[in-house]
């Protein structure tokens, strides 16, 4: 009966093996660290972006990846880029970081907030970011970032119209906040 068994178990483990699937993993080779974010900068050029700092870029719609940056304490949790060669990410340890080359390099800017969960521009110049308790926002393509909100809520994700003042953040518990004029006042959604 043991034997019985054991080969049905093996004929069943052949077959599932032998299906093909529509997902592979294209390089194994690459960190195992858990990714928060992705994003494109082009049509063609996607980067990805997690835990300890790490990110990943692919300019061939993802069939190859390099590492681009790897280390650190900070784990990155949201990444956006304005154009091609402007990005920004947003993570633990209050830190925001801005890439001016597509993504090759990274400048840390550390905010002296909060962690930071969400980042997004809604034109070149005027940014936003939110965490644990604040959200921020900068005038001048991400050089300087201010706190305009003290909260008493954790959020989680920041979405402006692009070039318009009207913004949403979402977070915790089923929070959303509301702004019509470019964050100077907001509203709680129910």
């Amino acid at each position: 009966m043991k034997a019985t068994f054991f080969f049905c178990f093996l004929l069943s483990f052949q077959f599932a093996m032998s299906q093909e699937t529509n997902w592979k993993w294209i390089h194994p080779s690459l960190p195992s660290n858990t990714l928060y974010t992705v994003t494109f900068s082009d049509s063609h050029t996607l980067l990805a972006a997690g835990v300890c700092g790490t990110i990943l870029k692919s300019t061939d719609n993802g069939d190859t990846w390099k590492i681009v940056r790897a280390g650190g304490f900070n784990h990155i949790r949201s990444m956006v880029f304005t154009d091609t060669l402007t990005g920004f990410t947003a993570g633990s340890g209050s830190e925001i970081m801005k890439t001016t080359d597509g993504g090759e390099t990274w400048t840390v800017k550390n905010t002296g907030t909060n962690d930071l969960t969400g980042i997004c521009f809604s034109d070149q110049a005027t940014g936003y970011a939110c965490g644990y308790h604040v959200i921020l926002k900068t005038t001048n393509g991400g050089d300087t970032w201010h706190e305009i909100k003290d909260s008493i809520f954790e959020l989680t994700s920041v979405y402006f119209l692009p070039g318009t003042d009207t913004g949403f953040v979402a977070g915790k518990n089923g929070v959303m906040l509301r702004t019509f004029d470019g964050g100077e006042n907001w509203s709680v959604l129910n």
